[in-house]
Order: structure tokens, then C-alpha cells, then sequence
């Protein structure tokens, strides 16, 4: 049970860091690669040093965004932005594992 208080507030931490990192930027779509891309190397780091809930399930489950992702890419293809549907995916899932890649390795060494 505690378990559960734990990834409920670092959802709600991680959460309200992904909201205000996209307000910064004109447009969600930087917002979303950015918090996405962050929280793919925290978590890569996070599972090699710590696999607590608070940060791993709870911080990086509330900082990253899959459902908002996915609609940013519906939009590209409603719009007919195939360049940028088809840039944004493959940048964001390249991204994401050189991410995860790097906070791993990086976990490795610290």
C-alpha cells in the first residue's frame, strides 16, 4: 500500500513538472519531445541507481507523455504535415532510446 502513496506522488511531482516545461514553449509538440526525451534518460539512469517507485513508475510515469504524443501525431496526419508526422516520430523514438541509452550508462558510472 505505501508502495501505491509513493508512485501517486511522484506522478503528481512528475506531472506538474510536465505542464509547466510545456507552457514555456510556444507549441506543445516541443514541450511533449522534451519531457518525453528526459524521461526516458531519467528513467534509464533511475533503473540502474534506484528502482524505487517514486521515481521510476510515479516521477517518470507523470513527467513522460504517450497519450499526448499520440495525438500530436493524429493532428500531423488530419492536417495532411506527413513530413512532420513522419519527422516528429522518428525523432522522438530515436531520441527516447538514446535517452534511455545514455541515462543507463551514465548510471553505470555515477
Amino acid at each position: 500500500m505505501l508502495n501505491l502513496f509513493y508512485v501517486f506522488l511522484g506522478g503528481a511531482i512528475g506531472s506538474v513538472l510536465r505542464y509547466e516545461i510545456s507552457k514555456l514553449f510556444l507549441t506543445y509538440f516541443i514541450g511533449t519531445f522534451i519531457v518525453n526525451f528526459a524521461g526516458c534518460f531519467l528513467l534509464g539512469f533511475f533503473c540502474k541507481k534506484n528502482r524505487s517507485v517514486f521515481l521510476t513508475s510515479g516521477f517518470c510515469g507523470g513527467l513522460t507523455t504517450f497519450s499526448t504524443f499520440s495525438y500530436e501525431l493524429l493532428f500531423y496526419i488530419q492536417n495532411k504535415m506527413y513530413t512532420l508526422f513522419s519527422l516528429y516520430l522518428c525523432l522522438s523514438i530515436a531520441a527516447g532510446l538514446i535517452g534511455a541509452y545514455c541515462g543507463e550508462k551514465i548510471g553505470e558510472v555515477i
